[in-house]
């Protein structure tokens, strides 16, 4: 695969750089024709489009690009530039995808952003005057929705502007994020970094004295801290580098340094001004000018000794996270996540309670005081932390043995209760779930001495244990097995973990109907410590020594790598769209957290946006190609619609018994309730009148399809009425956090049925149902409605 790397350079020739221990830094050959005198923007990627690895840079008004293996330049965009003193394409930035180049022209001011995709056979590029207040300084590309931003800056009114940019052609537009003031005398505007989904650092320079960071959450409107991070000398460039952390260059403090929990790392001194950084996975690009005869120079800049904290599977990544003022323990099982907070297994000075993390503000406070004073022997703190479908908090006390089981209400943490299981069970408690299809809480104990597992159903009056529970033999004893994490496949299946520390996990599958246990169904080296419901309704489990995570299709019993750490998992949580992973860092053996995701994609062209109905001004409706292809949607009381789209099914892998005909294929569609753990009503009207025998179908990746009982069709079948709580039976995301995510439609079952049954193969049914009611390139075009910005800042409530 060919490698782009984009290069908007700084100034400056042959000075010296002082890389610290471990760091390497040299310069590369002059560049002919030498790059323009103000500050860079750099960014790598991989590109199939163009021939050769190429550096960009801009010269003379266009962007040139240097061959690393030749040495050689040439002229790879040759743009119009519009502004008043346009002095040459400034703030270059690249797609992930490395098919799309944004700059803007640096003029006096700079309003126009410049697009320019690479083709197989010539450059396509436009330009949009964006109409923003202030000046252009610097852009950026939203790692979690792989949107454009970019920041302004008003001299004369010390202010700030921050923008989101959106869709192509005649449907581009900019929308204003957040006004900010300048914290600084004289400070003028600096780079702008992604600190997480939600949160930017918005750079503020004042030449040659001082430059700084605001750390803000736009959505809020919110300035978390307006003084992040400081730099003497001023800022000129900060980019994402080794494990994702923001690396930062001064111009006249002449310095490149990374941030870390809000600590300042410095890694390079030089001699010249440092005006810009491009990162390409390995090694930092460096621009820097000579102060007197304002030549250019590039250097590269390495960790020789750099270990990534993550390493993330094609098409997904990764970003770390403050570590909390209290620090996590470093056993499993010590994580939930509930509404926007993170609870966790907290150790404040030798005393353990269950503490709240904040990922916006990066603070954390202790959110229950845990009472074991009648629980067990040696109880060291809580651990196996789950959040309940009830509303509840569930945890044990890791004592030696525990048969002790604890509750806090998640909406009043002071309400709490303990359950005393001895003598109703056999072991010790390891592990404990919530099942969703049962509504009730299951725990995994050990008897290692009997060498026996057991599984029991917990009580929805949280009184003691259903039935007598079951039991089997642990599979690998003879190595040393011992018990893992638990979690439901299905309503019908469990999944049980064994460990054998170091060396391997099994993962057993049990009929909790029929008590068989099928062995050794999956098996991963390294040992298992943990297992949650997660992004994309899956079911994921982490190995600790393995230093992996996998996540399972529970439909077929098969497995894919999502990510590798550099030290051992002690937890997993699940934010709805994001993974939350506790895991070592090598060097420091802290326990920190980090996030693991997919890109958000929407996945509406922003150019095929459609046009609302406004004979329908109470829902949000999507039109197609036939005047009865028309939907809309609307969210009852309390309940409101941020996003709505068709998912056409034949760009989708899925399983077989499903419907015979999916009238508009899937919809898909977010709703925010008042209230976390609230209910949403939903009403969705079609254009049309839908015939007796249609019926609601839902596609979930742990039940596959199914006709909930949540949705109630109107009589003359033209609309359907869903009732889903958040984090319920119904919501995609699986958590209790204020959004609900439901991707189902209307469908019928086969001809050749009694209207009640479904075939087995639906995939040649799926084609032929795309081809007759979505014609065109992506068949019914997707539709945002208002809430189409909160969708991708904030996709299923994930937080950073």
């Amino acid at each position: 695969m060919k490698r782009l790397l984009i290069v908007t350079v700084l100034l400056a020739f042959v000075g010296a750089g002082n890389a610290l221990a471990a760091w390497n830094y040299e310069d590369l050959p002059a560049f002919d024709p030498a790059p323009d005198a103000w500050n860079p923007s750099m960014v790598f990627v991989q590109n199939d489009v163009l021939t050769n690895t190429l550096l960009l840079y801009s010269s003379g008004g266009d962007v040139y690009g240097w061959d690393p293996e030749t040495g050689e330049t040439q002229v790879v965009v040759e743009p119009v530039l519009l502004s008043t003193y346009a002095s040459g394409p400034a703030g270059m930035v690249l797609t992930y995808d490395g098919a799309t180049l944004y700059f803007h022209d640096n003029g006096a001011p700079s309003r126009y952003i410049y697009q320019y995709s690479f083709g197989a056979s010539s450059n396509t590029g436009s330009r949009f005057n964006t109409g923003c207040e202030g000046s252009i300084y610097e852009l950026a590309i939203n790692p979690w929705t792989d949107r454009l931003w970019f920041v302004t800056g008003d001299y004369d009114t010390q202010k700030m502007y921050l923008y989101e940019y959106t869709g192509t052609g005649s449907k581009r537009a900019v929308e204003l994020k957040m006004e900010l003031d300048n914290v600084q005398d004289y400070g003028g505007v600096g780079p702008i970094v992604f600190k997480g989904p939600n949160t930017v650092l918005v750079g503020e320079s004042a030449y040659a004295t001082e430059g700084s960071f605001q750390w803000v959450y736009p959505e809020g409107d919110l300035v978390i801290d307006d003084q992040y991070a400081t730099f003497p000398g001023g800022l000129s460039d900060a980019v994402l580098g080794y494990s994702n952390r923001p690396f930062v260059a001064t111009s006249t403090g002449q310095t490149v340094s990374y941030l870390d929990n809000g600590m300042v790392e410095q890694v390079l001194t030089h001699t010249e001004t440092v005006g810009g950084l491009a990162f390409d996975g390995s090694q930092f690009y460096i621009g820097t000018t000579h102060v007197t005869s304002g030549t250019v120079s590039i250097g590269v800049l390495s960790d020789t000794e750099n270990v990534n904290l993550v390493s993330p599977a094609e098409g997904y990544r990764y970003a770390p996270m403050d570590l909390p003022a209290v620090g996590l323990q470093a056993w499993n099982n010590t994580l939930a996540y509930y509404g926007d907070t993170i609870l966790y297994a907290g150790d404040n000075g030798g005393n353990v309670d269950i503490y709240a993390y904040d990922p916006i503000s990066g603070t954390s406070a202790m959110w229950a005081d845990v009472d074991f004073s009648e629980g067990s022997d040696w109880a060291y703190g809580p651990a196996g932390l789950t959040s309940g479908g009830d509303g509840y908090l569930y945890y044990h006390d890791n004592g030696n043995p525990t048969q002790f089981l604890y509750r806090n209400k998640l909406s009043d943490p002071s309400i709490s209760e303990t359950l005393s299981l001895s003598g109703t069970i056999e072991g010790s408690i390891w592990d404990m779930t919530w099942n969703p299809w049962s509504e009730s809480l299951w725990i995994s104990t050990a008897d290692l001495d009997a060498d026996v597992f057991y599984l029991y159903e917990i009580s929805q009056d949280f009184s003691g244990i259903e039935g007598n529970g079951i039991s089997f033999a642990i599979p690998h004893a003879a190595d040393g097995g011992a018990s893992g994490p638990i979690i439901f496949g299905s309503e019908r299946y469990c999944y049980y973990g064994e460990s054998v520390w170091g060396v391997n996990g099994y993962i057993h599958k049990i009929n909790v109907d029929t008590g068989r246990v099928y062995k050794d169904i999956f098996t991963l080296a390294g040992g298992l410590n943990s297992a949650i419901y997660g992004p994309g309704q899956g079911v994921y489990v982490s190995t600790s020594e393995g230093k992996s995570i996998y996540k399972i299709n529970t439909l077929d019993d098969s497995s894919e790598l999502i990510a590798e750490t550099a030290g051992s998992i002690g937890d997993l949580a699940n934010d709805g769209t994001s993974l939350i992973v506790a895991a070592t860092d090598p060097a420091t053996y802290a326990t920190g957290l980090q996030t693991i995701w997919k890109p958000w994609t929407t996945g509406i062209p922003d150019d095929q946006a459609p046009t609302n109905d406004l004979d329908q001004t109470d829902f949000t409706v999507q039109t197609g190609t036939d005047s009865t292809d028309r939907v809309g949607i609307q969210g009852g009381t309390g309940t409101t619609i941020e996003y709505f789209k068709f998912l056409d099914p034949t760009d989708m892998d899925l399983p077989a018994g499903g419907p015979y005909n999916l009238r508009y294929g899937l919809l898909d569609f977010r709703a925010k309730v008042d209230e976390v753990g609230g209910t949403a009503i939903i009403w969705i009207r079609f254009g049309e009148n839908l015939e007796a025998n249609r019926q609601w179908w839902k596609l979930d990746a742990l039940r596959g399809w199914y006709q909930p009982e949540n949705a109630e069709f109107m009589q003359a079948g033209d609309a359907v009425k869903l009732t889903i709580v958040d984090g319920g039976e119904g919501d995609a995301d699986g958590v209790a956090n204020g959004y609900v995510v439901d991707p189902a439609g209307p469908g019928y079952p086969s001809p050749d049925t009694d209207n009640d049954t479904v075939i087995d193969d639906t995939s040649d049914c799926f084609v032929q149902t795309a081809s007759q009611a979505h014609t065109g390139a992506m068949g019914l075009v997707l539709l945002l409605g208002a809430g189409m910005a909160a969708l991708l800042k904030k996709r299923f409530a994930a937080r950073s």
